[in-house]
């Protein structure tokens, strides 16, 4: 798998599109790049998607051939899609759906050695940005994360979609792109990292990203809630898909993730039936809490619980699924140890964090 930093930044993707009836430039985004693509998605996405895809796609004299996912994003299914892309002459792939969708056209695109394009279906993750995917086992176990060195071509954000998710959606989607400035601040902290202009630039567009959705949060989840369309949902959809997106590009995808997206791979790893049902972004926010006092930041946890709390989103193990017992936090433990966020003499510091 391609772990290593490139040395090239990706500071974005190469067109990004978030309006109402975006689905309706699909075909003529995907005409820049081929007269036939393959679409990975999975059964909701395309019941939502299908019809308003393959008119665009006629219209513009494009073929999709559609190949519907159930399950993680593998190395295997990527492989037989790839195969599948070049076998049938597609020039570019498409990806259709939320970030196990996304991250699964994307490494699909890679193998292939063909452009992709991404319509996300929700704001959960910015996985329809950020150059890499997260893979996993086909039983859904975390295998590690693919860096890619190129940028997605085309996302396409049809906010008539993106204001139709459940709200649940966007609350996992703002957490985890609040996420990236906690962890930026780790490495500020704790890495060399920090040391650099690109590491600033990095830790400003997070800490905007953070400070904007702490403010706009409640009030996008009430709108998205009674289904109301306003810049509310908007900007939070923006600043968790593209924002964040910009975050782990500038960054390089490694100094934008830290001890709270290593504990969704811990999580992912041992806990996968148990967390099954937690989504990415709720997993991370709950470890955000170990995160924020290992790099003494206690005091953003208060307002982070409320605003969590107003969001309806999970604060502890057992509401992830997970039963909260000193065993299965050292299991947690164990694994964050060994990772780079965690220096041989932060043992302890990480052993209070978790525990406290």
């Amino acid at each position: 798998m391609e772990t290593r930093m490139d040395a090239a930044y990706k500071f974005g993707c190469g067109r990004y599109v978030q309006e109402p009836g975006a689905l309706e430039r699909v075909g003529p985004e995907c005409g820049r790049l081929a007269r036939k693509v393959l679409i990975v998605t999975g059964r909701t996405a395309r019941a939502l998607t299908e019809e308003a895809i393959e008119g665009s796609l006629r219209a513009a004299g494009v073929t999709g051939l559609w190949q519907e996912h159930a399950g993680a994003c593998s190395e295997e299914s990527a492989r037989a899609y790839a195969d599948a892309a070049l076998g049938a002459g597609c020039g570019a792939v498409v990806g259709v759906g939320g970030g196990r969708a996304l991250d699964l056209a994307k490494l699909t695109a890679r193998l292939s050695g063909l452009p992709v394009i991404c319509v996300p279906t929700s704001s959960a993750t910015c996985a329809a940005f950020s150059p890499l995917s997260v893979v996993y086992t086909p039983e859904g176990k975390t295998r590690g994360t693919w860096l890619f060195p190129l940028e997605v071509s085309a996302v396409l954000a049809d906010m008539d979609i993106l204001y139709a998710q459940p709200p649940r959606f966007l609350a996992a989607g703002m957490l985890d792109a609040m996420a990236k400035w906690i962890e930026v601040s780790h490495h500020l902290r704790f890495r060399t990292a920090g040391e650099g202009a690109d590491a600033q630039v990095a830790a400003l567009i997070a800490r905007h990203v953070y400070e904007r959705l702490m403010e706009i949060a409640p009030t996008a989840y009430a709108d998205l809630e009674a289904g109301r369309r306003t810049q509310a949902v908007w900007d939070a959809a923006y600043l968790s898909i593209a924002g964040a997106g910009m975050v782990s590009g500038t960054a390089r995808g490694q100094y934008q993730s830290a001890i709270a997206h290593a504990a969704y791979e811990a999580v992912r790893t041992h806990f996968t039936d148990e967390a099954r049902a937690a989504m990415h972004g709720e997993i991370v926010a709950v470890a955000l809490f170990w995160q924020l006092r290992f790099s003494g930041m206690e005091e953003l946890q208060a307002p982070l619980r409320s605003v969590m709390r107003g969001l309806h989103m999970p604060l502890t193990l057992c509401e992830i699924g997970i039963e909260d017992t000193p065993a299965n936090r050292m299991i947690l433990q164990r694994d964050l140890a060994c990772t780079r966020f965690v220096r041989p003499e932060d043992a302890e510091r990480l052993s209070r964090a978790l525990n406290l």
